[in-house]
């Protein structure tokens, strides 16, 4: 069962059933807890930011409390389900940006431990972190760091540290350089 309880109840007709509400989803007891199933046909998770794509449909990106960052679309034959989403993330998820004109995707984690760029075309992720530069305190990243790409310069990716940081991204025989 999921660590991050957020809620229990019990059923007052039934004192063997009771529900459990966590960052993972509901589950459900019929033995008094002893043993726990997860209600999988719930789609319940809790999303820090939510972000489009101009795809038609389009779809939507977002960053997952305890359950990383996803992607899925808002049109499917036969309706959307679990099966339509894809990871791009780790741990809590927070900010997830699709590039306007390219198929890479953007996202973060907590504290910015990782800041990745997933190349969907070729399913390759890199990790994206900042060196250090000489005579600039410590970087300090917040526990909810905010990440985007620059409106006129798609390029350049926005990071927002103890300072403020653009940088323009290239690759190279599948290896990332960047530039502040």
């Amino acid at each position: 069962m999921h660590p991050d309880i957020h809620d229990v109840v019990f059923d007052i007709n039934n004192s063997d059933l009771l529900y459990v509400g966590t960052d993972g989803g509901v589950y459900r007891s019929w033995d008094k807890g002893i043993t726990m199933e997860i209600s999988e046909n719930l789609p319940i998770s809790q999303f820090y930011h939510v972000t489009v794509d101009d795809n038609e449909p389009y779809n939507v990106y977002g960053g997952l409390q305890d359950n990383g960052s996803w992607y899925g679309p808002t049109r499917a034959p036969g309706g959307i389900s679990a099966k339509h989403w894809d990871p791009v993330g780790q741990g809590d998820g927070f900010r997830v940006y699709k590039h306007p004109t390219k198929n890479i995707i953007y996202s973060e984690m907590q504290g910015a431990e990782n800041v990745w760029r997933y190349d969907v075309d070729n399913n390759r992720v890199k990790t994206i972190q900042p060196l250090q530069v000489e005579g600039y305190d410590k970087y300090r990243f917040n526990w909810n760091t905010p990440i985007s790409t620059s409106y006129h310069n798609p390029d350049r990716f926005l990071l927002e540290v103890n300072i403020f940081m653009c940088l323009t991204i290239w690759e190279i025989h599948g290896k990332l350089f960047h530039q502040i």
